[in-house]
């Protein structure tokens, strides 16, 4: 394990990490991200946190491989509320269903805390993810999107400030959507068009069983330019 050798899809994660933090990484799994960013000195310490004992193993095994011990705390520990005793400034919550992530947050009062970043990435459901934050006062400062074996994805950092903010359902379903006239990526597009594509499988099924299509038609329609 040299520590570099990580997926698009968590080396997206860790471009959003903040330099010099002390990082949560909560589902750590084999701690590559961890690692990763403790080999380029991006981080200055971390936890580690996994809810089963087998990852929270692997990932000590390669912590210690990596001669990293020094920098890496470990925490067995369903969630993040338990994780706070550590005072990490940053958590990275990557892999798991939006719904999942949002509710580790909400059960975690230190995630809730102004000058801490989020560093989430969704495998699924990412609207219910965004909802949750804009609801609950935080702010999405950024969002990437990447392509990983196949597959594209959204890497979302948000710290709190307290301000429940207005969404549209697009922005919930797409993330923010560009501008007129503004240059977008080729991992943005693939984005769109991968959502978009789910929306509009979904509504052939509903039209079938003779339900109502009109949210799905709606949200299309807000990237219609784009398919």
């Amino acid at each position: 394990m040299t520590g570099v050798d990580l997926s698009a899809r968590l080396f997206a994660c860790g471009e959003l990490v903040p330099k010099g933090a002390y990082l949560a990484d909560v589902g750590t799994d084999h701690a590559y991200l961890v690692i990763s960013l403790l080999k380029r000195g991006k981080i200055r310490r971390a936890v580690c946190s996994d809810i089963n004992e087998g990852p929270l193993k692997r990932a000590r095994e390669n912590v210690e491989g990596a001669g990293l011990t020094d920098k890496v705390d470990f925490c067995l520990a369903d969630g993040a509320y338990p994780i706070a005793k550590f005072n990490p400034d940053a958590y990275s919550v990557c892999g798991m269903g939006g719904e999942l992530i949002a509710d580790i947050i909400s059960k975690a009062p230190a995630m809730k805390s102004e000058g801490v970043t989020l560093v989430l990435q969704p495998m699924t459901r990412p609207e219910a993810l965004r909802e949750y934050l804009m609801r609950e006062g935080f702010r999405i400062s950024e969002e990437r999107y990447v392509l990983d074996a196949g597959r594209y994805y959204a890497v979302i950092s948000a710290t709190y400030d307290g301000a429940v903010r207005d969404f549209s359902r697009a922005e919930l379903y797409f993330g923010r959507l560009p501008a007129k006239g503004e240059n977008i990526s080729p991992e943005r597009l693939g984005y769109i068009r991968q959502r978009a594509k789910a929306l509009l499988s979904r509504t052939a099924g509903k039209r079938r069983g003779g339900e109502s299509v009109k949210e799905e038609e709606e949200l299309i329609s807000f990237v219609s330019d784009y398919i």
